[in-house]
This record gives structure tokens, sequence and C-alpha cells, in this order.
């Protein structure tokens, strides 16, 4: 940072990125972006395919344990919109819950395509559109939706 002639320069932590390097990085950072969206509806496989070894895309081309292994296997409609990812089911002071981690349907096909750039300008589109209201109805639980099409959802299983 500039300072006055006779005193040391302030030094601040980060990267200098020349002008001609600014795609590549916008580029890089949408990759990682999309990485963590497949990971958190619960694809290892498809997050891979965003990764460079260096990001640690290995840690999902080895074999991994059923349970660590599915592959966006579940369909929720949450406030009139289908989001695909992944549930899981635990006890939370011996009551049985699904956790549902999700993305909005068509922005999913986007990254499963490979399109980012078409998912990055739709949510983006989408941002201030989402639903802001915590509980769904029909599914009877809490739920987050973000601005980048992704969901978080919980509801009590009932006893069978």
């Amino acid at each position: 940072m500039p300072t006055e002639p006779n005193e040391r320069p302030v030094v601040l932590p980060g990267y200098h990125l020349h002008p001609e390097h600014h795609s590549w990085f916008a580029r890089v950072l949408a990759q990682a972006d999309a990485a963590s969206l497949m990971a958190f509806t619960g694809g290892g496989e498809p997050a891979a395919r965003y990764l460079t070894e260096s990001q640690g895309k290995r840690h999902f081309d080895t074999f991994t344990h059923a349970g660590t292994g599915i592959v966006q296997d579940v369909t929720h409609i949450i406030h009139g919109k289908r989001f695909v990812g992944t549930d899981h089911v635990f006890r939370l002071n011996g009551v049985r819950v699904e956790a549902f981690s999700g993305l909005a349907e068509d922005l999913f096909d986007h990254l499963r395509e490979g399109r980012v750039q078409q998912y990055r300008h739709e949510a983006h589109a989408l941002r201030d559109s989402w639903p802001s209201d915590p509980w769904d109805a029909k599914g009877r639980g809490p739920v987050s939706l973000h601005p980048d099409g992704t969901v978080m959802a919980l509801r009590r299983l009932r006893l069978s």
C-alpha cells in the first residue's frame, strides 16, 4: 500500500493478479464454486470434474464408502420448486430427522452438464426471486434458501 516517503510500506496478505490473468482467475473461482455446489448436493464424482489435482480431485476419484459416495439421489419440491440433492437421516434427541441439501433442478442440470457460465448467469438473474419463508408447509419443516439456488431443509420423520 502507498505510504509517506520515509515510512515502511504496509504489506497486506493476498495475491496480486495482473489484468491479463483476470479472466483465468474468474474461471478458476467459478470451477471451485461449481465443485462446492456439486459436493453440497451429494456428488463427489460430479464435484471432481471441476477440481484440479492440487484442489483435491484425487479424493473424489478413488473408491468411496457407500455412505459417502451418494450421487444426487433425491428430489424434493420446496416452496413449489424442484430441488435435486441428497439427504441424511439422523437422530436429534431421539427424534428421527431428515436433512436435505440440494440445488434447484434447472440450475443443477447446468452444472451436471458442465455449463458453469450458464449456471452463473441464471443463478445471478434469480438471486432476488427465491422465497424467504423459513418454513415449508408441505415438507413440515424449516428451510434455508440461498441466492445461489441451494437449499437446506429439515423435517421430522414419522414413525412407521
